[in-house]
């Protein structure tokens, strides 16, 4: 027991060091951040304050926010609520590191369950540990550690347990939706790729797989409520959707260049009207169905450029090399790479022999990804969503490869 923990606690400890590390190659934690991180924290820090779930920085400053999943601002609360004077980029870069570790622990737990061996799932741990993606996430402190954690933790109450644990799992992993609303769909994923491995008998198992569904959807449900009751909206679950699929779907990012198959924000596309003045005449409601209209305006104009806009949003979101050309970029890809080239070895040699369980979750988890990409755009923030499941999938397969290394050596 004591050797185990000695185990958790030296994989935690790695994890954060690497976060931290690498972190501090760009600058100190409390420097400014961007992308959607300062929102992030600038609802966290609106929390603590007793201000409720509103963004004071964003173009609705005294309305209840819409536009971005709760689950990890709720997170940064606590944190910012305990040392309500540090800087907030601070708080955000330190507990995302701490997410880190505790995901690099889970995901090491996750791999001993499905694989019952011992030196793989430490191997999953330490790799997990070392990503370079996970990292850059830690920096940027985005909230995809947080969904992997509540995702994974659901996971280990699920996985070959009882109803009732299966139950606990299946509300844990419902509200990781609350950080990655694509997740929403998950149990249509499932089912669909059970029923490809004929492990779903639908006679027999259709009941409880029903009821696990709908403990899944709860929390989402819940999130859809309270919008409703902020904005007579129905049904709304994140507001930022209709401008992510516009700033995905237009002119910019379906021509050849440095944008294509990626995203741009809705003010950056030709002849569109700023945000900020979009919002002074519209609610949050509205301005996120119009940004919807835009973009299906768009794509029913242009059916014929589908096939070329899908395939930037797989090279974009699929194609381990990196479009930022500079060394640290190229150099962090690498594990990147090897990641996918070690998958496609171990299906090369085994095909999928592995148990249906983990088959059924991988080919889950990489369809809702892949039609995620298609819809929207393709990043490495929806492909980290499969990328932990996928360490877990060659880490058997890369113990052994380093043990007959050893061997030959």
């Amino acid at each position: 027991m004591a050797s185990r923990l000695g185990v958790v606690l030296v994989v935690f400890a790695l994890a954060v060091v690497a976060a931290l590390t690498a972190t501090r190659i760009f600058g100190p934690l409390d420097r400014p951040g961007t992308g959607d991180g300062p929102f992030f924290v600038a609802l966290g820090r609106a929390m603590a304050s007793g201000k409720g779930y509103v963004d004071e920085r964003g173009p609705w400053p005294n309305q209840p926010n819409l536009e971005r999943s709760p689950l990890w601002p709720a997170i940064l609360a606590v944190p910012l609520a305990l040392f309500p004077d540090a800087s907030d980029f601070r708080v955000l870069r330190l507990t995302t590191a701490l997410m880190h570790g505790i995901c690099a622990v889970l995901l090491m737990m996750f791999a001993a369950r499905v694989w019952d061996n011992a030196r793989a799932a430490v191997l999953a741990g330490v790799l997990f540990a070392l990503y370079p993606p996970a990292l850059s996430l830690v920096d940027a402190g985005y909230s995809e550690h947080a969904w992997l954690a509540v995702f994974l933790g659901g996971l280990l109450l699920y996985w070959d347990n009882p109803v009732p644990g299966q139950a606990a799992g299946a509300a844990l992993m419902g509200l990781s939706v609350l950080s990655r609303s694509n997740f929403l769909l998950f149990p249509a994923f499932v089912a669909i790729c059970g029923g490809a491995w004929r492990r779903l008998d639908w006679k027999t198992q259709f009941p409880r797989f029903a009821i696990l569904s709908l403990i899944f959807v709860l929390p989402a449900c819940l999130w859809i409520i309270r919008n409703y009751r902020v904005s007579g909206a129905f049904p709304l679950l994140n507001g930022l959707e209709g401008e992510t699929l516009h700033g995905a779907n237009n002119e910019v990012t379906a021509a050849w260049g440095k944008n294509w198959g990626y995203w741009v924000f809705p003010d950056n596309i030709p002849g569109e009207t700023p945000k900020r003045v979009l919002a002074g005449e519209m609610s949050g409601w509205a301005l996120n169905k119009y940004y919807h209209q835009r973009a299906v305006s768009f794509l029913q104009s242009n059916i014929t450029l589908l096939p070329w806009m899908f395939l930037g949003k797989l090279a974009r979101g699929f194609v381990p090399i990196p479009w930022t050309v500079n060394k640290i970029a190229y150099i962090a890809s690498l594990p990147r790479f090897l990641l996918y080239v070690m998958v496609m070895w171990v299906l090369r040699r085994q095909g999928f022999r592995a148990a249906d369980n983990i088959n059924i979750l991988l080919a889950s988890v990489f369809g809702l990804v892949l039609v995620t990409t298609l819809i929207f755009y393709g990043t490495y923030r929806f492909t980290f969503c499969l990328e932990p499941f996928l360490i877990v999938y060659v880490s058997p397969a890369a113990t052994a490869l380093w043990r007959d290394m050893k061997i030959a050596l």
